[in-house]
């Protein structure tokens, strides 16, 4: 049997006082010889290969965590709603890590982003997705009873509701976006979010600050669309803003059309279609436009009306991407051109 075993297996050994056995002094030399071969070749290696390889790995799973940590930023949460489009205001992106808890659940406010006119915020709530909550049963119901979510301002402001964020929820944590328009623009406001007591009793309050311009377009005495006599527009990143009166208002309010004109002669449209009146003065109103791809949307995706009974007339708008107020050079409005201030 030893005969087949390969020579480089067989060391040759001699007695030792002790019962043990060594390798012949032959053999010690023999090793030493191949030793130091082996380590001859291997300084004759280029040595960088090895931190090579060491730093290319270290890239990929530095790139690798980075991506799975950017994929709950702020950043990815916006692009959510707005696309890439979003990259353009990233820097007004703030995540304010803003939480509070009780009743076992924690609400956090994830990231925000304003404009001094719409505001959206993404928050968090853990444990387990509330159910659809009923409309209240007292004499007087409060409108906010069956809402998720009570929205409070210390300016003129209107929530348009929340929606689920199905893909950053996951089991015990579930994600959701809040959007508020402001009735004017400002540079810092206060609002409070609080929780439905029926599935825990949380209020976070919030500062915020608004660091982007706006484009506004004064319109001449007597600029008139249809019926409405047009005072001001304010187009800001992520909405707009449109005042005007009637002098005779009658059933629902009025529709807009406004085509936007930017210093690369590229135009986006503003169109906005309120419900018929029906044969009654409507005090106001709004609407959405449920879409898919951000890119293939109309731009206003979301809008409110009022009429104030001074006869003032108030109409926003959201938008479904990011657009840039520094580069509109004029509006158009049945035709008719307005530059901007």
């Amino acid at each position: 049997m030893a005969s087949r075993i390969p020579d480089e297996f067989i060391a040759l050994v001699e007695p030792s006082g002790d019962n043990s056995i060594q390798p012949s002094p032959e053999r010690i030399k023999q090793l030493a010889l191949q030793k130091r071969s082996n380590y001859l070749r291997k300084e004759e290696r280029p040595m960088k290969k090895t931190p090579i390889k060491i730093l290319l790995v270290a890239a990929i799973v530095a790139a690798l965590s980075f991506s799975a940590f950017a994929a709950f930023g702020g950043i990815d949460y916006m692009r959510s709603l707005f696309g890439d489009s979003i990259d353009s205001i990233q820097g007004q992106i703030v995540t304010p890590l803003v939480k509070g808890s009780a009743d076992s659940r924690e609400l956090a406010v994830e990231a925000l982003v304003t404009d001094g006119y719409v505001t959206n915020l993404i928050v968090s709530l853990t444990g387990d997705e509330p159910a659809a909550l009923p409309p209240s049963t007292t004499e007087s119901p409060d409108p906010y009873d069956s809402q998720l979510f009570l929205v409070t301002y210390d300016s003129p402001m209107r929530s348009y509701g929340w929606t689920k964020l199905d893909e950053f929820s996951k089991p015990g944590k579930i994600c959701y976006a809040i959007d508020v328009i402001s009735e004017r623009r400002f540079e810092k406001a206060n609002i409070g979010i609080a929780l439905n007591k029926d599935v825990a009793d949380i209020t976070l309050a919030l500062d915020l600050e608004n660091n982007l311009g706006n484009a506004v377009v004064d319109f001449p005495a007597g600029t008139k669309f249809g019926q409405t006599q047009l005072m001001s527009l304010q187009i800001s990143p992520m909405g707009f803003m449109l005042t005007g009166s009637e002098d005779d208002p009658q059933g629902g309010l009025p529709p807009t059309s406004i085509q936007v004109v930017f210093d690369n002669k590229k135009t986006e449209t503003m169109d906005v279609q309120f419900a018929d009146g029906e044969d009654r003065l409507v005090g106001g109103g709004g609407g959405a436009i449920m879409t898919g791809r951000w890119e293939k949307a109309p731009l206003v995706t979301k809008f409110h009306g009022v009429r104030n009974p001074d006869g003032e007339l108030v109409i926003t708008g959201q938008f479904s991407r990011i657009i840039n107020p520094a580069e509109i050079v004029k509006v158009v409005i049945d035709g008719v051109e307005y530059p901007v201030n």
